[in-house]
């Protein structure tokens, strides 16, 4: 009865709105908006090309739009354009926060060139059954969790990728057992 790292995934790639990266056979890479929703949808979309230190090679801003129920490559970028390779990844996310981020990684998760990132974290008390969690990541933090070691705890996020200067705010809350920032472990792969 509690989110695993699989719900947390589950849930993003679910989403009723989603944007996602598609690797063509001549190594160019589309980004595609997937609408399941009965309305269309416009929004504003970041998306990055950058390393796992954290240096941005480029940023492209894009508008996209798809109907009710469509779903549709939005932009296109050639193979010397995305550069990909083992130390970079590329990253999409909407400006008005209408579907979750995505990325796109140019190596399996084994062979991906990148040191381990300790993010910055601070909790605060929110109030006896609740605390605020806020991260931000130096470089690209892969796999960001957070544990509390009681099973019922529930996270308004957990188990997803920091890019290099991101913030990120979690809530953490227990009907029953009183949190205090010491139960919460942060850890990353």
């Amino acid at each position: 009865g509690f989110g695993k790292a699989g719900y947390y995934y589950v849930r993003r790639a679910y989403s009723p709105i989603l944007v996602s990266f598609k690797a063509m056979p001549d190594s160019s890479v589309e980004l595609w908006l997937t609408n399941d929703t009965l309305s269309e949808v416009e929004d504003h979309l970041k998306v990055r090309l950058g390393t796992f230190e954290g240096e941005k090679i480029w940023e492209e801003n894009l508008q996209a739009h798809a109907s009710a129920n469509s779903s549709l490559p939005v932009a296109r970028w050639d193979a010397n354009r995305v550069s990909g390779a083992p130390d970079r990844y590329l990253s999409v996310r909407s400006e008005h926060g209408r579907f979750p981020s995505n990325r796109h990684f140019f190596a399996a998760i084994k062979d991906l060139r990148r040191a381990p990132v300790e993010p910055a974290v601070d909790i605060t008390q929110a109030g006896e059954h609740e605390l605020q969690v806020r991260l931000e990541a130096p470089a690209y933090a892969f796999f960001v969790h957070l544990e509390v070691p009681h099973e019922a705890t529930r996270f308004s996020d957990n188990y997803f990728d920091l890019e290099p200067g991101e913030r990120r705010k979690i809530s953490i809350t227990h009907p029953r057992i009183s949190l205090t920032p010491e139960m919460v472990e942060v850890r990353r792969r």
